[in-house]
């Protein structure tokens, strides 16, 4: 993975290599920032380029993630796999539906594994979540994840 890091930043423009790394599920803002930061972006333009890439999936997901899953369901290669992913969300959103928003967006600002614009996408989708104040609250605790993200990083990298 840290070849895989190094190497993107010399094959794409660093803004670049932010955006992709940080729509990527798992790694998103988290790994993007300091990335930006390692590849001699200014602060803010790291953390900019890591906010925005990080949100790009999350619009298509709370849109589009269903009819998405029901055509792939349609192959049965594909069919346990979209289950496991359904019933993982599941489980994670039986946590957040007493808090529904509130919680998703605290879901979402604790910059923890697991926890990222992804993973509350799916949440907002299965819960059948208002799709844009699911947005607005993943936007919001995305940017307080990545607030969080950028203080630690600007900490380490000075």
């Amino acid at each position: 993975m840290d070849t895989f890091l190094n190497d993107i930043g010399d094959v794409f423009p660093p803004a670049l290599a932010v955006v992709f790394i940080s729509m990527l599920p798992f790694f998103e803002l988290r790994l993007a920032i300091p990335l930006g930061i390692s590849l001699d972006l200014k602060v803010y333009e790291a953390f900019i380029y890591a906010y925005i890439g990080s949100m790009i999936p999350a619009f298509f997901i709370i849109y589009f993630i269903r009819k998405v899953f029901n055509y792939l369901k349609g192959f049965k290669v594909l069919k346990s796999t979209i289950k496991r992913l359904i019933i993982k969300s599941n489980l994670k959103y039986e946590n957040l539906m007493k808090y529904k928003m509130l919680g998703l967006y605290f879901f979402v600002a604790i910059p923890l594994p697991g926890t990222g614009v992804w993973s509350a996408s799916l949440i907002s989708d299965v819960a059948n979540l208002d799709k844009k104040l699911s947005l607005l609250a993943i936007a919001l605790g995305n940017l307080t994840s990545g607030l969080i993200v950028l203080s630690l990083s600007h900490l380490a990298f000075n």
